[in-house]
Order: structure tokens, then sequence, then C-alpha cells
């Protein structure tokens, strides 16, 4: 499954995103045997379709426990379908180095296993897009007025 879209505020510099949940179907057709999800390896991180790192105040966003499974574990019975939820909820991160309408996406994969054999991997993706920034005046003081003399022909100003 694929989530919603994500989008960057209009001050993205310690963002904090709303938790994002969804969920996998899972059959087994064994009775009985204990369904365990998992996170398969390292998110990948892509920017506009390329393999990115994500700057320093952004890393908040494939730390660990940024997306997690639950419940880990399900019990099969004979074919039914079950579920097993997910979660994407990272700490504040700072978005500021995404343009208007960049996309940057993060994958996750899942597998279950059924105690003998692993399901295939899954991906879940995010995708976050860049929103235009305004530009922010910070500093206002007034400059100092020069006053000019009389003969201003040769005149330092400093």
């Amino acid at each position: 499954t694929n989530p919603t879209a994500i989008v960057e505020s209009a001050d993205a510099s310690a963002q904090n995103l709303a938790p994002i949940t969804g969920s996998f179907a899972v059959s087994d057709l064994d009775i009985g045997d204990t369904l365990t999800a998992s996170v398969v390896g390292s998110p990948v991180v892509q920017l506009n379709g390329v393999n990115y790192t994500l700057p320093v105040g952004a890393t908040a966003l494939t730390a660990a426990g940024a997306f997690s499974v639950t419940p880990t574990t399900q019990t099969s019975n004979g074919g039914a379908g079950t579920a097993i939820a997910y979660t994407y909820d990272p700490a504040a991160a700072n978005l500021d180095f995404l343009r208007a309408g960049q996309s940057l996406t993060i994958t996750y994969q899942v597998k279950v296993n059924d105690g003998t054999a692993d399901s295939a991997v899954q991906d879940v993706t995010f995708t976050i897009t860049g929103a235009n920034d305004a530009p922010v005046l910070t500093d206002t003081t007034n400059p100092t007025a020069i006053v000019e003399a009389a003969d201003a022909s040769a005149q330092n100003l400093a």
C-alpha cells in the first residue's frame, strides 16, 4: 500500500509530521502458525527518484523507531486473513532542504515469517513533497546615517 503523500509546511525548519498508519492483510493456510512481521534492512531514501543521503537535520525521518509494525505476531487460522498494522511517526525533522515540488520518498520493506518460511517482501513508501518557503528578513536594524560634508569631492566615508 502507498500511504497518502505528505506536504512540507510553510516553515519546515523543525516540522513534526503527523503519524501515518495503515495495515497489511496477512494469511497462511496452516492453522496455528505464529506469523511474525518484521522490517527488513534499512529504509531507502530517494530525492526525485535518485538515492539520497538525508542532511543532518532530517535524519529523524529514518531513525530507529520512526517506522514500526504492530502487533509483530499473529496466529494463522487456516487461510483467513488477519491484519498487521504499521505506523510511521518520525520525530521532528528539518525539511527546508526540499524545494517546491521536489519529491522525497522513504521506502521500508516488511516481511512475515510463519516459523518455517518468509513471505515475499512488501514495500511501504512514504512521499514528502517540498513546498515553497517564503523568504524571511531577519536583520531589520536601520543603518547609521552618513552626513555629507559641505565639500564632498574627496570625502572619506569611514
